[in-house]
């Protein structure tokens, strides 16, 4: 399985931060091949939105975690943890929301979970109609 991890906001995780999920995705599925990817800046870098793009390999998509697979629950609890730490780290206050877009190697999205109040669980969101393709698909190599 090919997987590519890429933040939506080049600022919003640390390079420890991805290194960690990194390695969460390589433990939780073991033929996993994983890269992250970093793009520069686009417009202002502020959302309040914490987003991660993940590519993963056509073909590939099955089993836990919305049907994506030990690598996609990885990239869930991984995204949950950082909203609970978020939340605790800073009572009175609302975490921000984290968004998960799982596309396909061809820049398709496959699924969108949000983490958001009252309680951080994650749940799946509706196809709103919109664009599903990513807006700068990525280059095949990349996957």
């Amino acid at each position: 399985m090919r997987v590519v991890l890429e933040p939506g906001n080049p600022f919003d995780l640390t390079e420890d931060d991805l290194g960690k999920l990194k390695q969460d995705v390589e433990a939780a599925e073991a033929s996993a091949s994983v890269r992250v990817y970093k793009r520069d800046e686009r417009g202002y870098g502020v959302t309040l939105i914490e987003v991660i793009n993940v590519f993963i390999a056509a073909g590939e998509v099955v089993g836990a975690g919305y049907g994506l697979g030990q690598a996609g629950k990885a990239v869930i609890d991984f995204m949950k943890n950082r909203w609970n730490r978020d939340k605790t780290d800073h009572p009175g206050q609302s975490p921000r929301p984290r968004s998960i877009r799982f596309y396909d190697e061809e820049g398709n999205l496959l699924r969108t979970i949000n983490i958001d109040e009252p309680d951080g669980d994650p749940t799946e969101k509706d196809d709103d109609g919109g664009d599903l393709r990513h807006r700068d698909p990525p280059p095949p190599e990349r996957v």
